[in-house]
């Protein structure tokens, strides 16, 4: 697997934890612990409870691992975020990045995993 030792110091947040959010979010924190994820108060209880992410093979059906993630309610829990990755349905886009905007202003990196020149628009 190739390094990400570019990203040692680099906070990245998942907004949005639904089942893009999860999976790319726990793929990326099993090489790199400044991974967080960014989830609303219930989904955030059930991925502590769970403590992490569980993840599914679909070579081997039978076989479950979980991931910890950090989960975050909040971006005040992540006020240094350097990446943000927006990981919401297209009705949540414009809260979601008021949000990070009044919480980051503009000092974050923002990649959209939504598709669609008006989400383009909203950004």
């Amino acid at each position: 697997m190739p390094s990400i030792d570019k990203l040692s110091n680099t906070e990245v947040v998942f907004y949005g934890a639904g089942s893009m959010g999860c999976t790319i979010a726990a793929w990326l924190a099993e090489r790199h612990d400044q991974t967080y994820l960014l989830a609303r108060p219930a989904t955030a209880s059930v991925l502590r409870k769970n403590n992490g992410v569980r993840l599914f093979n679909s070579a081997s059906p039978d076989i479950i691992t979980t991931q910890h993630v950090r989960v975050i309610e909040s971006l005040d829990e992540a006020p240094d975020a350097d990446i943000v990755v927006l990981c919401v349905k297209v009705f949540d886009l414009e809260a979601a990045a008021r949000d990070i905007y009044a919480h980051l202003g503009d000092k974050a990196i923002i990649v959209a995993l939504q598709n669609g020149i008006e989400n383009q628009k909203i950004l």
